[in-house]
């Protein structure tokens, strides 16, 4: 029989935060991710002995705001650890000591610690440029500057991708399912992937500027830096 998770199979992960709230036994309601980890740590299951009317394991039920910031916390880490997989070796590797040396305080926090810079601070946010944009961490090819479109996030962009650059993982960071966009060479965080964008598969790939460098179509033009 296929494990099941309070109700839901493991192989239905995927789509666990977009299923909302479920009810768990002596806790009352929660969200999914809670609820897997609840499953995990055993909160809101009863003993064997308690179905035969013998209370002789108590569980977290009484104490349900701490049982669920545990279950919470196990199923984030579940969940992201399901959605992290690499294709292979990077054809670039680095110790974080290297990464550290190597880049700005702001790019090292969202190439290698995943975080999401502010909105509309960074300098690619407005379409308007001729070339690429390269990887900010190895310099590689991520994005055509033809591809980039005003979505008015306040972030760069793109409707596609370098074929070959861009590689996708699912994110559940944020406890929702998302799809992470990653550097193929270097493994860095650019942004995340969303379907609502103006192209025929609507991809819209949401990107950190900081993330990025720009090579004009003639390498020798200077980068006209912020547009208005």
């Amino acid at each position: 029989m296929e494990p099941v998770v309070f109700g839901f199979g493991l192989d239905d992960v995927d789509g666990v935060a977009e299923a909302g709230r479920a009810e768990v036994p002596g806790v009352g309601q929660v969200s999914l991710v809670s609820k897997l980890g609840m499953a995990i740590a055993g909160v809101g299951q009863s003993s064997a002995s308690d179905a035969r009317g013998v209370h002789t394991n108590r569980t977290e039920s009484d104490r349900p705001e701490r049982g669920q910031m545990a279950a919470r916390t196990i199923g984030k880490r579940l969940l992201d650890r399901l959605g992290r997989r690499r294709a292979g070796p990077r054809a670039i590797e680095k110790t974080d000591a290297e990464w550290r040396a190597q880049l700005a305080d702001e790019p090292y926090r969202v190439l290698r610690r995943k975080a999401t810079e502010r909105p509309f601070t960074g300098s690619y946010v407005h379409p308007g440029r001729g070339g690429v944009y390269r990887c900010v961490g190895c310099d590689s090819p991520l994005f055509g500057a033809d591809a980039q479109f005003d979505s008015g996030t306040g972030w760069p962009s793109f409707t596609a991708v370098v074929p070959e650059s861009v590689e996708l993982r699912r994110d559940f960071s944020a406890g929702i399912p998302r799809t992470e966009a990653l550097c193929r060479s270097c493994g860095g965080h650019l942004g995340h992937l969303f379907r609502d964008g103006p192209g025929p598969d609507r991809s819209r790939y949401c990107i950190n500027a900081c993330a990025l460098t720009h090579e004009d179509a003639d390498a020798s033009a200077p980068d006209p830096g912020p547009l208005p």
